[in-house]
């Protein structure tokens, strides 16, 4: 049987059609001005409004405030920073934090040259364009990424030798 259950439904991810443009300069350029005017407030030490937070955002504070010590996060499919902008100023204790967004290497090299946080001041922000840079994880945030894999399965197994003590998907 062959037929979605429901519009828009699908029985796998290879299914779905490809509509998203998440690469593109166009929403690349988008992210970058987000990134930069939420990256300003934080610098200010302002907590970003309703248009810097989600549910996700606060779910991911509320499991990095969780989590005492010095931690390491990879936030696996975070583009130029926008989720790190979002619960940058929700963290009292920010200088505990390395950062690490994994995403696309044209992503990655985009961040890079930006150089968005650095420029602000805002350190502890790491850019890799694979999991395994980051080293070992304390948490591993897959909020923008599963939905793009193939085989999210396997990219889960893979991503698990950097031995999180929490997963958040």
């Amino acid at each position: 049987m062959n037929e979605k259950i429901f519009d828009g439904v699908y029985r796998s991810f290879a299914e779905v059609p490809s509509v998203t443009g998440y690469n593109s300069t166009n929403y690349l350029d988008f992210l970058q001005g987000y990134c930069e005017a939420r990256a300003d407030e934080v610098a200010a030490g302002a907590f970003p409004g309703p248009q810097g937070r989600n549910i996700q955002s606060n779910v991911l504070i509320g499991v990095i405030a969780s989590m005492p010590g010095r931690l390491t996060v990879l936030d696996h499919g975070g583009g130029l920073g926008q989720m790190f902008v979002a619960v940058a100023a929700g963290i009292p204790d920010r200088e505990r934090l390395d950062y690490v967004i994994c995403d696309l290497p044209d992503t990655i090299a985009r961040a890079k040259e930006a150089d968005i946080f650095a420029k602000r001041g805002i350190n502890g922000v790491r850019f890799v364009d694979r999991p395994e840079q980051a080293g070992k994880c304390d948490l591993i945030y897959f909020g923008g990424v599963l939905q793009y894999v193939d085989d999210y399965a396997a990219f889960l197994l893979r991503t698990l030798i950097l031995r999180p003590r929490k997963i958040l998907i």
